[in-house]
């Protein structure tokens, strides 16, 4: 007994969550402010309450499955988990409990799903920035992850440079921040528009805030075990850039050939289905080189005499940017274009 009493704590508090971990929730239909299993509220309002903590500790933010129309969410402070897939039968529920809700988590069956119903990006994972124009850069958060979620119908509206609207990234936008593990999560449907916005699903940037190598960023982020599938980038009928179909990650600190990388990612065991990168402006044929898995073609008209231009990367685009990608697989991805990387990995460093 002395032996099984200390076990069974140690056991009830790992399924709490991390140690000292503050733990905010969402569930379908708003039932209450998010501060706890049996009041959850909205996803942004679990977010709010965990950028809100000030107790110095993780957070946490449990997504019970169910359908959530909800976009311009926003993770801006750094130690915070965003995980889907809990029991909808728990969360909500009287007397529900940490250690309960963790122990019947499912993402498999109990989906989780974001729809942003084509009215902007879902989520923003950012650093911290003080009011300006353009914002100051305060510091990278770190620590951040996302998994067991469903991110589909993301399609950023955002007032470009040009006046128009578009952006990069059309489910994740991760500017900036270190050690974020993406991983057990479900791209469908998200597209990013617009000239040389990139990213169909996810668009990933390490910048420089400065002139100097202080001023540089590290940004390393793992994706593992996500699917993506039918995200889209570019306009055929735009003066866009297709970059990217699924994924783009570009690193801005140093364009030097040189210089030591400071955007890292790692990915492994991600499925790439039915992704498009594609262009708008019409070149020759004879500079098409047609690596992708389907030809290049005329996007009004379907004939191979002309082809897009400037669309990279079916699937991912990669560019000043290292990392293991092994083990990741690549099916029917797209990319039309005269400067064609072809319809998996590219690196344009």
């Amino acid at each position: 007994m002395r032996v099984v009493a200390p076990l069974l704590l140690t056991l009830s508090l790992l399924l709490a969550g991390p140690a000292g971990a503050q733990i905010y929730y969402a569930a379908p239909g708003d039932l209450g402010d998010g501060s706890a299993c049996d009041s959850p509220g909205t996803i942004a309002e679990a977010l709010d309450l965990a950028r809100m903590d000030g107790s110095g500790m993780p957070t946490e933010v449990r997504i019970a499955g169910g359908m959530y129309n909800e976009f311009n969410l926003v993770i801006d402070f750094s130690n915070v988990s965003v995980k889907g897939g809990y029991n909808p039968a728990d969360v909500g529920a009287i007397g529900c409990d940490d250690a309960t809700a963790e122990t019947n988590r499912d993402p498999a069956t109990f989906e989780t799903v974001i729809d942003a119903m084509d009215m902007d990006r879902i989520l923003d994972i950012v650093p911290n920035v003080m009011a300006g124009d353009p914002p100051i850069f305060v510091s990278s958060n770190t620590d951040i992850e996302v998994s067991g979620i469903t991110f589909t119908n993301g399609r950023p509206q955002r007032m470009t440079a040009s006046g128009d609207l578009g952006g990069s990234g059309g489910a994740i936008l991760l500017l900036n921040c270190d050690r974020v593990t993406i991983s057990n999560n479900v791209f469908r449907d998200n597209e990013s528009f617009q000239h040389l916005f990139a990213g169909g699903a996810i668009y990933i940037a390490g910048y420089a805030t400065g002139p100097t190598t202080a001023d540089f960023h590290p940004v390393n982020v793992e994706l593992n075990e996500n699917v993506f599938e039918n995200n889209r980038t570019g306009d055929p009928m735009e003066n866009s850039s297709g970059i990217g179909g699924a994924v783009a990650a570009v690193d801005f600190n140093n364009t030097s050939m040189t210089a030591i990388r400071q955007t890292v990612i790692n990915a492994a065991r991600n499925t790439f289905t039915g992704n498009v990168a594609q262009g708008a402006t019409t070149i020759p044929a004879a500079l098409c080189d047609g690596t992708g898995n389907q030809d290049c073609q005329d996007p009004f008209d379907g004939s191979l005499d002309t082809c897009n231009s400037r669309a990279l990367g079916g699937a991912v685009y990669l560019a000043n940017v290292s990392g293991d990608w092994q083990g990741n697989f690549f099916d029917g991805n797209s990319s039309v274009s005269g400067t064609n990387r072809g319809a998996g990995e590219s690196d344009a460093s």
